[in-house]
């Protein structure tokens, strides 16, 4: 069973787990976290380099907000469809899809405020 906070696999193994776990596609989480689509036909290293570098850099993300929800499910709704006021109402997804890496570095910088008890 797929959870958040587990080690990560090597590899894109982590996309088809996700993909499994929030019912939907590989794809479609493809998609939210701003990769390519297809991303694990593609053959090329630095496609691949790309692909687990990002689910990674999500993955640190979710489980760093992940007690903030009562499950995995929600937490990646939150990614997918939170509106975030101090990113315009873009959700995290749009963050990450929009602004790259810059976008998930913005992201932890925010999760730092609200842990220091900072408000949206």
């Amino acid at each position: 069973m797929f959870e958040i906070e587990s080690t990560p696999e090597l590899g894109t193994e982590l996309l088809e787990r996700w993909a499994e776990a929030f019912p939907t596609s590989v794809d479609l989480v493809a998609q939210h976290v701003g990769l390519p689509l297809n991303p694990l036909k593609s053959l090329d290293s630095k496609s691949l380099e790309l692909t687990h570098t990002r689910l990674l850099d999500i993955h640190k993300l979710l489980c760093r907000v992940r007690p903030w929800f009562n499950s995995d499910k929600a937490t990646w709704e939150w990614f997918i469809n939170e509106p975030l006021a101090p990113f315009n109402g873009l959700t995290p997804s749009d963050v990450v899809k929009s602004y790259h890496n810059g976008g998930i570095e913005a992201l932890h910088e925010w999760v730092d405020g609200r842990e220091l008890g900072g408000f949206q």
